[in-house]
């Protein structure tokens, strides 16, 4: 029953009905709660709707439930960099290279980050 259901919901996002893959996800949560995999999808697509608050609490359920899911802590980084939590990106994104050092894309985003969050303190300083 899971399985189907994760392959529907999928279906369901590449189609981008996001809000039905929320609902869907959703569904799959209340089924099996335990599963990190579900909030990380539900996550992205709360980000494909711009939902930063939501896409955030599920990422940091995933990481919770499966501490090593590099691909939470970094998509949450990215987000907290976007809405300008540049301590909680640099932090996101030394966790993913802590625990994959072959994750390029987080040393390249830490750098902007640490740059942006460098440029940001001089104009307000």
């Amino acid at each position: 029953m899971k399985l189907g259901l994760l392959y529907w919901v999928l279906l369901v996002l590449e189609t981008e009905d996001y809000r039905g893959a929320i609902a869907d996800y959703t569904q799959t949560i209340q089924l099996v709660p335990d599963d990190a995999d579900v909030y990380f999808r539900r996550g992205k697509a709360y980000l494909f709707r711009e939902n930063h608050q939501r896409a955030i609490a599920d990422y940091t359920k995933a990481i919770e439930l499966n501490p090593q899911y590099t691909d939470a802590y970094y998509l949450r980084a990215c987000i907290r960099l976007e809405t300008e939590d540049y301590q909680g990106a640099i932090a996101d994104y030394s966790q993913t290279i802590q625990i994959d050092p072959d994750y390029v894309e987080a040393y390249r985003d830490r750098g902007q980050d640490i740059k942006k969050t460098a440029w940001w303190q001089m104009r307000v300083f």
